[in-house]
């Protein structure tokens, strides 16, 4: 069975979904050869019509496919038997020439691709001075493998930089309006660039759309709809054009020459999945009579992805102070030193170990991406809250730490830290057994110590809390 799309250009509509595809069962996903099958995103039902639907995540790994040309295979349950589905990639079609149907079919001559261009142009940031790139591979493997890398170091090192997305709609064709995302630094955003439905958390959206004179339009962002719809109201009197002319002629009002501008605020990854919403109305009647009436609607999804630079950490610590020693004091059994004397009462030879309690952050040396198990290092900074203590057995606030992590994805990690410890140190006039003669055998003092922290987010703990209780 292969999966239908329709495509226009670098637009890609995918079909509804076989209605024999069971929507409980699990299905895998495979792109490109010798590639392993992961999991694909819950099945959904469309309320209004009651058939399936491509999930967003499924639908934007379609439309890469089809752009790239790279073979995509799924493996669905069917009628309840397992069935492998593929891409039919097809020979893309010329566009058709403008359509001079007064309804609205036509252009008109409209530049789209020229206009979203020169508005790109405006916004565009200036790219990063190339680097120094190793030679290309020996083989197409070794190549396809060094232009992943740098694929990634550039959207690595765009998270880090100023720039926003640019959509551009074209609503001059209110039955088959277009759609084009870009990114105002080239390369940060590959997915947004090739599927159009992507977006980094707190990037600015910046909006652009042509519309025709009597036309207007309205445009929103959020919502949790996630899939891409369009409702057209036709044989609307507004798109009909005024008076009348030569059979056969071109009737519309023209093409507005001013764009709909509108700039969104970056979205959190908690409000994902959004969806763009675009409203064109147009006014029917005259006079009194006159009343506004919404001609068409383009619902554009977006999957929204958090990127981190760092997190915050509750951690515990296994330290060890090889220079820290407990001391007490003893009754002396020489009758040559009578009374009390100072005494190590434990760690003699090996130092103490300790168990700590802490709250920390680290720093990322490169960006983490939700949903990917993205593994990199980080530096780790920690107060110690609560850990054992020489003379108390518990204490508060006890160390500061410093340490070297690897992380695993955003919330979990394993470092190895140095920290500085509050401990209680002899006193400098005293020694392992001088006489004490009732007087205070020790001091506050620091101590170096070294150890092992394993390192979880708070939204860890609480994924935990979660399950416990889910559990009981």
């Amino acid at each position: 069975a292969d999966l239908e799309y329709r495509r226009e250009g670098k637009q890609i509509e995918v079909l509804p979904l076989p209605a024999g595809i069971d929507v409980g069962s699990p299905y895998f996903v495979r792109e490109g050869d010798g590639e392993r099958w992961r999991k694909g995103p819950p099945l959904e039902r469309d309320p209004a019509t009651g058939n399936l639907r491509i999930p967003v995540g499924l639908e934007a790994v379609v439309r890469k496919s089809v752009l790239q040309g790279t073979p995509l295979e799924l493996l669905l349950v069917v009628d309840g038997q397992p069935r492998l589905a593929t891409i039919a990639h097809k020979e893309e079609e010329p566009e058709p020439e403008p359509d001079p149907d007064p309804t609205g079919a036509g252009s008109g001559g409209f530049d789209f691709e020229a206009a979203c261009e020169a508005e790109l142009a405006a916004l565009m940031r200036p790219e990063d001075p190339p680097r120094a790139s190793r030679p290309p591979g020996s083989t197409e493997r070794q190549r396809q493998r060094q232009q992943s890398r740098e694929h990634r170091r550039k959207r690595d090192r765009g998270v880090r930089q100023e720039w926003e997305y640019l959509v551009c709609i074209d609503f001059t064709e209110v039955k088959n309006p277009r759609v084009r995302v870009h990114t105002t630094r080239p390369g940060v955003d590959p997915e947004a660039e090739q599927g159009g439905a992507h977006l980094f958390a707190g990037r600015d959206v910046v909006l652009r759309a042509w519309h025709r004179k009597g036309v207007g339009l309205e445009a929103t962002l959020g919502g949790t709809v996630g899939f891409r719809s369009f409702t057209y109201v036709p044989d609307f009197e507004a798109f009909r054009g005024q008076g009348a002319g030569p059979k056969g002629a071109d009737t519309r009002p023209p093409v507005d020459p001013t764009p709909y501008g509108k700039r969104f605020s970056g979205r959190k990854a908690d409000d994902q999945p959004v969806t763009l919403t675009v409203a064109a109305s147009a006014t029917q009647g005259t006079g009194k009579d006159a009343q506004q009436i919404r001609v068409a609607e383009l619902q554009h999804p977006f999957r929204v992805t958090d990127v981190y630079l760092g997190a915050l950490r509750l951690s515990v610590a296994g330290t060890w102070a090889p220079w820290d020693r407990r001391y007490g004091t003893a009754t002396s059994t020489t009758p040559q030193n009578p009374g009390e004397e100072v005494v190590i009462t434990d760690g003699a030879d090996l130092g103490l170990a300790n168990l700590e309690l802490l709250a920390g952050y680290t720093v990322f040396f490169t960006p983490v991406y939700h949903g990917e198990r993205t593994v990199t290092a980080g530096s780790y900074f920690g107060l110690g809250v609560l850990g054992t203590d020489t003379a108390k057995g518990l204490d508060a606030l006890t160390s500061g730490h410093v340490g070297l992590e690897l992380a695993v994805g955003r919330d979990f990690g394993i470092a190895l830290d140095f920290s500085l410890r509050r401990t209680q140190k002899l006193r400098g006039d005293l020694d392992v057994g001088s006489p004490v003669e009732g007087r205070d055998i020790d001091r506050l003092g620091i101590t170096p110590a070294f150890g092992v922290v394993l390192n979880l987010s708070p939204r860890f703990w609480k994924a935990v809390g979660a399950a416990r209780k889910g559990v009981l």
